[in-house]
């Protein structure tokens, strides 16, 4: 894994002057420390680090020194001249550049050497204590160097100006040349490198699931597009122009992480667009979608927030005619997302636009700023009780407020030339404004409480950045801004280190129509193609290597080969990094990781021998002692030293290499309320790199084991010549038996007794430092995204039923579609605002599809549905769910699942699932319809209905006080530990579905004298034998019904009844009819205290 760098950038330092030298070594290169003196290579009389995982180093400068160098610092205005004469065409001028020289190094640094001949990547790099390049934290070059990893074959031109002929590549050693560098004396280097490095990059095209476009032009790859970089995906909008013949404007959500398509849905009332160019703007991490549609014949054009799991339009606004808007930013604010757009169409007035997005309403509420148009804009300050944006006009940059009432503005900075880019970064508090004046390009610090400038960068080209139709696509870290340089290369300004430095350069056609994020390293293009593309930046990322192949790696260096050396206990024990900068013998370095890890060792004579014994209170002790085995003392068998209370540790302290602290020294310390007199303390030092969640892991251990490790014990045994140093064994003493651990031993030649030194040892371990997530920085999967699906069905269980004294509501919490879901949090309120956690949903993996066509209504209820088939799209969840079963297997609840949406959910049983090859599949053999008393919403279903798989793992009940009922509550769902101000609230009515009674069955009418008996059979919503005429429960607590007989549309009477049947007098029917009717229409419900009338059942006699 070795690797030369040949990289670029610019840097901003100081002024400096002078000059600086160093002598060119010798000709033969250092020489590698050899087996006798591992440690023992030195250049230019210091020690040569040997790095074994990953670790930090001093740079040592070896070859090289300074030259000077021209530099450009400025632009003057002269006369233009015509072969020496004035031009006679009136004033003119140019710009002179005005230069200056400094001094740079040109120096080369030896950083480690290689004696395993395995090469090594570099991961970080300061010079002068600033970092110039970070590749595990995605930080480009921001100096000019060259990096060679140990393996080289090639001449550095540094040492080969140096030396000439006989220059050497310096293969084994890691080198690292600074060339360009201004200084005024040699710089420090410090580099991590590493050797169990993963380098990763390189293309990863985006796979379509459904259609593919035909093409992919600056319109579909551009204005149709919108990324999510919190949600990691990709909406693309696709037209008619993009796949012919489909009927409405489709959202594909693309997935970056797993490089395919999640799914795509139809977006509602979307039709008469199909023809158009829509608009995209994501509002980040909410799983919502701004959409403006437009069409030649439409003056008025809608913008629409769409949800992209289902393609429903949550809120609508529509511009004047005059009017063409572009949504540029968005922003949260409280539970709303505000956005900020202007007009492209300058025919009524060029003019900004601001709009408050409330989703839990469904309202999108615009201000316009009569001729307030702006040319650029970027998220602003999220302070209490308000939000805003920077907008950049011609006049200056101002700030616009929305303080949850109103719209405010305020010019912030008034700039004297071209403004060319605009960014607030939230991390610094600074406004990053690019200005061009004459010939010379300014990057400028702004205090926006003040307007003044607090620092300023001149770079040699102008760059732009900043929001509008153009570029909605730089995605920076904070601390951090992305730029155009004007050309195709992407640039990175760090704020703090005011240095640029390359982030994305290539030679594709509209590179600046595509999307850059800084956090996942990766630019994304689609433009020209039919296809989108993740290319992802080289990144270097330090790996754990297990303990033993390093304590291989530590042993090699002392001559020792693998196969002198035994290891027990090691299984599963990582680290990720060892230097060694000094000299010393193998034991101090291997004595320094047993002081971490708790592990012994001995010189067995052939080799060596590591033993590490189990901590986790499972471990088998490597002998039982018995009283025979142990040779009599003076006193006692077994002799036992108790230290002081007062010498126990009261806290102990760790310093160590943290690898996430930027490699540096940290410390991390452990201690307990007193409970003896001791104030002692610890103190270890460990050139160890770990995690800091190992480091607090490590001393927590470590803290207990030296409580428990107080007593010294020592004893004689024969006939027991094999215990070393590490060994557990038990050891009999008195009444007691002690669990020790073996230090030292030692054989007496004249008697051959094994004499035994040993310590307590602590069996089990147990802290309650918890285990924290390493992952690095932007490339963590996305597991956040939550959804809530209301679900208004029967019971599902008939023990979930609370006897009146309470509403059932069930609900699913679930994913939106992407893998690695963490699990999710229901909130619920009676306000927006007031919400409060109810339901803790573990990770699942359940099935959640779009229906693509409807449902159509069965030809009989209550009996399977041989005919009818629905085609679903999955969304979220895991498609190996979708799998044919058995008719017996559905009648036993396999491939249960809900269909439709809030109101109208039907359940149903299917037995053959038929993958369509698309992305979509076809569910048939409806064993199952009207699942518990929906077959009432049977034939209500249309396309764009949910598709729910039933699982108790992830269908929930939510209890409800019964004044709920029929009220609108609120409801948010967000992932497992994020933020709870984050989310959606969505409104849902409480609608008592579970408490409804079922439609009654068998209606009948019949004519008995003059009168008009009518009878039914009723169900019982918590019996398995509710289609029994006389079931054991009826459900209710008291059997109970209403009658409507209809005429038309029009209800003319109603009557009760507490039985299952109900004579219609001839008295009424003379009222309502004059004379006996030749049919009669009639409905029953059954009524249920707590919610009122049941589901209707309704039927036309003939009489």
């Amino acid at each position: 894994m070795s690797s030369v760098w040949f990289a670029q950038g610019i840097g901003f330092k100081k002024p400096s002057w002078g000059g600086f030298a160093v002598s060119a070594p010798p000709v033969e290169e250092p020489a590698a420390p050899s087996p006798a003196q591992p440690f023992a290579g030195k250049a230019l009389g210091r020690q040569i680090p040997i790095v074994i995982g990953t670790g930090k180093v001093d740079g040592i400068p070896v070859i090289g020194g300074a030259r000077t160098v021209s530099k450009v610092t400025g632009y003057e205005t002269v006369p233009a001249e015509w072969n020496g004469l004035t031009s006679g065409f009136g004033p003119s001028t140019k710009q002179v550049p005005i230069t200056t020289t400094e001094t740079v190094a040109a120096l080369g640094y030896l950083l480690a050497y290689d004696p395993f001949e395995r090469g090594y990547e570099l991961v970080r790099l300061e010079v002068d204590d600033e970092v110039v390049f970070d590749a595990e934290n995605g930080i480009g070059a921001s100096e000019t160097f060259r990096f060679y990893g140990g393996r080289q074959t090639t001449v550095d031109p540094i040492a080969a100006g140096v030396i000439g002929v006989n220059a050497g590549s310096w293969q084994n050693f890691v080198m690292i040349y600074l060339d360009g560098y201004e200084a005024d004396q040699a710089p420090s280097v410090k580099a991590v490198t590493s050797n169990a490095a993963t380098a990763s990059g390189g293309n990863q095209v985006v796979a379509w699931t459904g259609q593919a476009p035909s093409s992919m032009d600056q319109y579909s790859a551009g204005y149709q597009s919108a990324y999510d970089p919190i949600d990691g995906v990709i909406y693309q909008l696709l037209t008619g122009t993009e796949i012919a013949g489909i009927s409405s404007v489709y959202l594909v959500v693309l997935d970056i992480e797993t490089h395919s398509e999640r799914y795509r849905v139809p977006l509602a009332d979307s039709s008469d667009y199909v023809s158009g160019t829509p608009f995209a703007q994501a509002l980040p991490g909410s799983g919502y979608l701004v959409v403006r549609l437009a069409v030649g014949s439409e003056a008025a054009s809608p913008t629409r927030v769409y949800d992209t799991l289902t393609g429903e339009i949550v809120a609508e606004w529509r511009e004047d005619a005059s009017e063409s808007i572009d949504w540029v930013e968005s922003a949260r604010f409280e539970n709303k997302w505000l956005m900020a757009g202007f007009d492209r169409d300058a025919s009524g007035g060029f003019s900004g636009i601001f709009a408050v997005n409330d989703l839990t309403a469904g309202t999108i509420e615009a201000t316009r700023l009569s001729s307030f148009g702006f040319i650029q804009a970027s998220v602003g300050r999220s302070l209490s009780g308000s939000q805003s944006f920077f907008v950049a006009r011609s006049d200056g940059v101002h700030e616009v407020t929305f303080d949850g009432d109103q719209w405010a503005t305020d010019i912030v900075f008034t700039p004297n030339g071209t403004l060319t880019g605009l960014h607030y970064d939230s991390q610094t508090g600074y406004l990053i404004v690019a200005e061009t004046i004459g010939g010379t390009h300014n990057i400028r610090y702004v205090n926006v409480d003040t307007g003044a400038i607090l620092n300023n960068l001149t770079p040699a080209v102008p760059y732009f950045f900043g929001e509008n139709t153009y570029t909605k696509n730089l995605f920076p870290r904070s601390g951090s801004v992305l730029m155009f340089d004007g050309g195709s290369d992407v640039y990175r300004l760090d704020i703090a280190a005011r240095s640029i430095s390359l982030f994305a350069d290539n030679d594709l056609s509209g590179f600046n129509i595509g999307f850059f994020d800084q956090s996942r390293f990766s630019h994304i293009h689609g433009f020209g193609d039919t296809k989108w593309t993740v290319y992802a930046l080289p990144n270097t990322i330090p790996g754990a290597i297990s303990l033993q192949s390093m304590l291989t790696d530590i042993m090699s260096l002392g001559g020792y080969s693998p196969d002198e050396l035994i290891f027990e206990g090691f299984s599963g024990l990582t680290v990720y990094g060892y230097v060694f900068h000094n000299d010393g013998p193998i034991r101090s370095a291997v004595q320094a990781l047993a002081d971490i890890y708790n592990f012994s060792f001995s010189d067995t004579g052939s080799g060596f021998y590591f033993k590490k014994a189990p901590t986790d209170g499972g471990f088998v002790a490597d002998a039982a002692l018995t009283l025979d085995d142990l040779v009599p003392g003076k006193d006692a068998a077994v002799e036992t030293t108790d230290e002081a209370d007062i010498r126990t540790p009261a806290r102990l302290e760790l310093e160590y290499i943290s690898k996430e602290g930027g490699y540096q020294a940290m410390p991390v310390s452990f201690t307990m309320p007193a409970i003896t007199n001791s104030q002692t303390a610890v103190k270890l030092s460990t050139p160890l790199v770990l995690p800091d969640a190992d480091a607090a892991r490590f001393v927590a251990e470590k803290f207990f084991d030296l409580q428990q490790r107080r007593r010294e014990h020592s004893f004689s045994v024969t006939g027991k010549p094999t215990f070393v140093p590490g060994d557990v064994l038990t050891v009999p003493s008195g009444s007691t038996t002690f669990t020790v651990q073996v230090e030292s031993v030692v054989l007496d030649p004249r008697s051959m007794v094994l004499e035994i030194e040993a310590r307590d040892f602590q069996i089990d371990v147990s802290t309650t430092v918890e285990a924290v997530s390493l992952t690095p920085f932007g490339l963590a999967t996305v597991t956040l995204q939550t959804q809530y699906i209301h679900l208004d069905i029967p019971l599902v269980r008939y023990s979930d039923d609370l006897g009146g004294a309470g509403l059932v509501q069930y609900g699913v919490i679930a994913a939106r579609g992407q893998d690695n879901w963490g699990g999710g949090v229901l909130y619920r309120g009676e306000t927006a605002s007031g919400l409060t956690a109810q339901i803790d949903q573990a990770p699942h993996d359940g099935l959640i599809a779009i229906c693509t066509t409807a449902l159509p209504a069965p030809a009989a209820l209550f009996c399977s549905d041989e005919v009818s088939t629905v085609t679903v799209r999955p969304v979220s969840g895991d498609i190996a769910l979708l799998v044919s079963k058995t008719e017996a297997e559905v009648l036993e609840g396999a491939n249960l699942a809900w269909i439709g949406r809030d109101g109208r959910w039907e359940g149903i049983g299917f037995r053959i699932v038929t993958d369509n090859g698309d992305g979509t599949y076809t569910l048939s053999g409806l064993t199952v319809r009207g699942y518990r008393g929906s077959e009432v919403h049977a034939g209500s279903h249309v396309a764009g209905d949910y598709f729910i798989l039933h699982s108790p793992d992830w269908v929930h009940r939510l209890n409800h006080p019964v004044s709920d009922l029929d009220q609108t509550r609120y409801y948010k769902a967000i992932g497992l530990n994020a933020d709870p101000a984050g989310g959606v609230v969505l409104p849902h009515v409480v609608s008592g579905a579970a408490e409804t009674p079922y439609a009654p069955v068998n209606l009948s009418a019949q004519i008995s004298g003059s009168d008009i008996v009518l009878g039914w059979d009723h169900r019982s919503r918590r019996s398995a034998w509710e289609f029994f005429e006389s079931s054991p429960d009826s459900g209710e607590a008291s059997l109970s019904f209403e009658i409507d007989i209809i005429d038309g549309s029009t209800v003319k009477r109603t009557l009760t009844a507490a039985t299952n049947a109900k004579t219609y007098a001839a008295a009424d029917i003379t009222a309502d009819w004059g004379t006996m009717p030749a049919s009669l229409k009639f409905r029953v419900h059954q009524i249920s205290a707590a919610v009122g009338r049941g589901a209707m059942a309704e039927k036309t006699a003939t009489l």
